[in-house]
């Protein structure tokens, strides 16, 4: 089997806790050709310590702090491998991850493996409501891919997927534009590029989820950043894509919908938004979706909020 190089790259900012046992499970890995890059975006706590006992085991680089979407660009950037993957520095993978993906993908021809994960907390128990997903082996098309992402099918996670460093490097300034949702601008972006996507039976991603993360503090600048997103889609999917956009709008609005919910306050932009789902809802919605666009009809959905996040995986 052809075993090319694959680089995986880990931003690291501050995770003193789990920097080591996300390291240690890469360097875990049955794979032989890996090359494991760190990049510490000017951690204030213990995290460079730690990182300084894998110096010779990973290539470590410290910056002064640029926040994750500069870190992820300078990251990829030095990376050298054929094909490139990620892990955040909270989470770790199976020591089969690369082998069974590197496998899949070269005996089906495909640019792109996309694998399964699951969410567990910090002592790795697997959270009763946490996102997941686990795929059927399936080969697809980079216009099939793009449709099952804005259909949320499949998950717009930079961490999901193992693809070509050449398909990164031409979408790097997309990591930067946004500070918030850089998964979302970029990984469409990385699948039009590709011929064939594998998607790769199995679970071998833990991500963990903690409280006071990122993604869970809503902001006005995320819904910012998401209207960037939407003009962005806006522009790139053409010709064979275009069909796509009703989905990729509705569902980035109701993200905006969403976070202005639990924000509070913001009535006219909310009603806005509601006349936008409302006035583009998309075929062969799920029974999640026609949940959450009941609600927003009603002007229900903060109050609900904590029962919508225990469907998001039917």
């Amino acid at each position: 089997m052809n075993q090319p190089k694959i680089s995986i790259y880990v931003p690291a900012y501050n995770c003193e806790a789990t920097i080591a046992k996300c390291l240690d499970s890469l360097l875990a890995q049955t794979y032989p050709q890996v090359e494991i890059v760190v990049v510490n975006d000017g951690s204030t706590d213990k995290t460079g310590e730690i990182l300084a006992n894998y110096a010779t085991s990973c290539r470590v680089i410290t910056q002064a702090n640029q926040g994750l979407g500069k870190t992820r660009r300078n990251a990829i950037a030095a990376c050298t491998g054929e094909y490139v993957a990620t892990v955040d520095a909270d989470d770790y993978v199976t020591p089969n991850w690369l082998t069974d993906c590197i496998t899949a993908m070269t005996e089906n021809n495909a640019d792109v493996g996309m694998f399964g994960f699951v969410s567990v907390n910090q002592e790795g128990h697997e959270l009763k409501y946490g996102l997941k997903r686990e795929y059927q082996a399936e080969l697809l098309s980079s216009v099939e891919t793009v449709q099952r992402l804005g259909k949320d099918e499949l998950k717009n996670m930079s961490w999901g997927f193992i693809t070509k460093r050449e398909y990164w490097l031409q979408v790097l300034e997309h990591l930067t534009a946004s500070r918030y949702y850089e998964d979302v601008a970029s990984t469409y972006k990385v699948m039009m590029q590709a011929n064939r996507v594998a998607l790769i039976p199995g679970t071998y991603y833990y991500y963990v989820q903690a409280e006071g993360t990122i993604t869970k503090t809503p902001s006005i600048n995320q819904v910012t950043d998401l209207e960037r997103i939407k003009q962005q889609l806006q522009a790139d999917l053409t010709g064979p894509y275009q069909p796509l956009l009703t989905d990729w709008i509705f569902h980035i609005t109701m993200m905006q919908y969403q976070i202005l919910s639990l924000i509070g306050g913001h009535g006219t932009q909310l009603k806005q938004l509601k006349q936008d789902i409302l006035a583009n809802i998309p075929a062969g919605m799920s029974k999640a979706e026609r949940i959450k666009v009941l609600l927003v009809r009603m002007n229900l959905y903060s109050h609900f909020y904590g029962s919508i996040k225990k469907l998001r995986n039917i």
